[in-house]
């Protein structure tokens, strides 16, 4: 038990990549999840990649420790921050001041991408084909 209770979270991926789940209650699951974000200077860690900015989200201490050691930084010790999936989405994802999404469990079998569209952070932040933003439907490679 890694004391985050994100079970029905990493449920909902796996139902997610067999193709059994609903959007709608993934993001439900994700909203009520509490994930671990590290920071630097007290802000979550994030990366930018082709005009979109992903904050990186980690859904159990293994899986943080996986992407620290993916990264050569395993033996460092990482601060983080416990932040509910809601806050990341309509808090963190907003302040970014560009186009923002949250990447979570990077470097593992099963990453989940939520992109910053509409449906998954607010509507006046959203990214769509309309506004000649990036398409939200392009892989991301992190």
């Amino acid at each position: 038990m890694d004391g985050l209770g994100n079970d029905e979270l990493t449920d909902e991926v796996a139902e997610m990549y067999a193709g059994r789940t609903a959007p709608g209650c993934l993001m439900d699951t994700f909203r009520r999840a509490v994930l671990l974000c590290p920071t630097e200077d007290r802000e979550p860690l994030a990366v930018d990649d082709r005009g979109i900015t992903w904050l990186l989200a980690f859904t159990t201490p293994a899986a943080l420790a996986r992407w620290a050691v993916a990264r050569g930084d395993g033996a460092a010790p990482w601060e983080f921050a416990r932040i509910d999936g809601a806050r990341l989405l309509d808090v963190a994802a907003p302040e970014a001041g560009s186009p923002c999404g949250v990447a979570v469990d990077v470097g593992s079998d099963r990453p989940l991408l939520l992109p910053p569209v509409r449906g998954i952070v607010p509507d006046r932040v959203a990214v769509d084909e309309k506004n000649g933003a990036i398409a939200a439907r392009r892989r991301v490679g992190l």
